[in-house]
């Protein structure tokens, strides 16, 4: 079945389901229906159809701060899979708000604020990427995903007053220890770190450490080996690294409730 196909299927199973004048969904279970709906949508690439669902859900009055939460991260990833990466940006936002008026809900939480994170960075609001990188890595410290975020972010900001070599160490030190220093790209992070602190040998050491690591070696691109000799380089002339690591943003598991 081609996407075509499928984006019509869902269309019109959502349209039975909720909007049948013989519907047996209470409120909370449309809502449920109607988000799981907008997931496959999302599967199958059917983002303005998400997208037309999902208006619905955070317009009404009946959805949980949970619900809405989980509504608007995935306008988030609809919106930025039509590259609009403003209206994802700005749903995120939403997201963040819902989510903390959800008890016990710091799990996902964490989640959402390393995506609006990453978001963050894209538009180059760094002073919010810094705020939710560290509020990601302060409510999950055991996420090396999280810790490795915040160190890099530290280390390589394009914005030189987000930059602290030392604090950037800790981060990607304790990132590494959680992974065994098993995570190629986790070691580049603090390879970059200590290059933020002016500690160029150990900069050096560390970012061929990542090189030679057989997880690098196995999945290396043209490009991911011109990125890493680039850095090395950098690190030999002693000049430290400064970019947006580039990457893909966060997506989430919404399948669980949160």
């Amino acid at each position: 079945m081609n996407t075509r196909n499928i984006r019509a299927l869902f269309t019109a199973a959502y349209f039975l389901l909720v909007w049948s004048p013989f519907s047996v969904f209470a409120a909370d279970d449309t809502i449920e229906q109607k988000l799981n709906v907008a997931r496959n949508l999302l599967q199958a690439k059917a983002c303005p159809e998400v997208i037309t669902v999902l208006d619905d859900v955070v317009a009404g009055s009946v959805a949980t701060p949970a619900q809405l939460a989980i509504a608007h991260d995935l306008r988030r990833v609809a919106f930025f899979n039509q590259t609009q990466p403003k209206q994802a940006y700005e749903a995120s936002a939403e997201s963040v708000k819902y989510q903390r008026q959800v008890t016990n809900g710091h799990e996902f939480l964490s989640e959402i604020l390393a995506a609006r994170a990453w978001h963050a960075d894209q538009e180059q609001d760094y002073a919010e990427a810094n705020r939710c990188y560290r509020e990601a890595a302060l409510l999950q410290p055991r996420n090396g995903t999280f810790l490795n975020n915040l160190a890099w972010h530290l280390a390589c900001c394009p914005d030189p007053s987000f930059h602290d070599g030392i604090l950037a160490i800790h981060y990607a030190t304790q990132s590494n220890t959680l992974s065994q220093f098993d995570v190629p790209g986790h070691i580049d992070t603090l390879a970059a770190a200590f290059a933020r602190a002016g500690r160029y040998s150990e900069a050096i050491a560390f970012v061929e450490k990542a090189i030679a690591h057989p997880k690098f070696l196995e999945n290396r691109t043209p490009d991911s080996v011109k990125d890493f000799a680039r850095r090395l380089q950098n690190y030999r002339d002693q000049t430290p690294h400064t970019d947006r690591r580039p990457q893909t943003p966060v997506i989430i598991d919404t399948t669980t409730d949160k």
